[in-house]
């Protein structure tokens, strides 16, 4: 009976059927050591099927240690193509929720910080340099690259946070001309 229920975990968890899978350990009492190695399997599943928002939802979601050996290998695996594939972003998150190198993955942080800076993703730009901790001095001089050109673009708002959020130190004249320019494009 555990073999069948443990089995029916798994297939919920591989449909992301969360509220299921709670429902299904409470009901036929599956023993937590069995709710992680379905876990286990299903992350790896979804590793190799680059899943990988859906691994790392259940590996937080069921407290799964990401220092099991097999998980250590694909995670470690799946970080290094998404690398090699520039998907830094992607390498970033399994790095992070993965506990991989953390040089490596604040330099995957940091070039797919760059990548979404250049693309004028800055909300999500931050999101990455407060989750990542990327430090100021990392991220100032394309943070001021990018307010030059959001204050060529009238893009006041933008610019205010940028300058809050980066701490980038303009000339009073530059507030001024900021501030000119907010008050005229509304």
């Amino acid at each position: 009976m555990l073999k069948v229920s443990a089995d029916y975990l798994g297939k919920t968890l591989m449909k992301n059927e969360f509220d299921k899978s709670n429902v299904v350990i409470k009901e036929y009492d599956i023993p937590e050591e069995k709710v992680k190695e379905m876990a286990v399997k299903v992350i790896l599943a979804k590793l190799n099927t680059e899943g990988y928002k859906n691994a790392v939802e259940i590996l937080k979601k069921f407290k799964v240690d990401p220092w099991t050996s097999e998980l250590e290998v694909v995670a470690n695996q799946f970080f290094n193509d998404m690398i090699n594939s520039r998907n830094y972003e992607i390498a970033a998150e399994i790095g992070l929720y993965f506990k991989l190198s953390k040089e490596k993955t604040k330099k995957s942080a940091l070039a797919a910080w760059e990548n979404l800076m250049n693309q004028n993703e800055f909300v999500k730009a931050y999101e990455i340099k407060k989750k990542h901790r990327l430090s100021n001095s990392a991220t100032k001089k394309i943070a001021s690259e990018s307010y030059k050109f959001c204050m060529q673009d009238n893009r006041m708002d933008m610019c205010k946070n940028l300058r809050k959020e980066y701490n980038i130190n303009i000339s009073f004249w530059q507030l001024v001309i900021e501030l000119v320019k907010r008050f005229i494009t509304k």
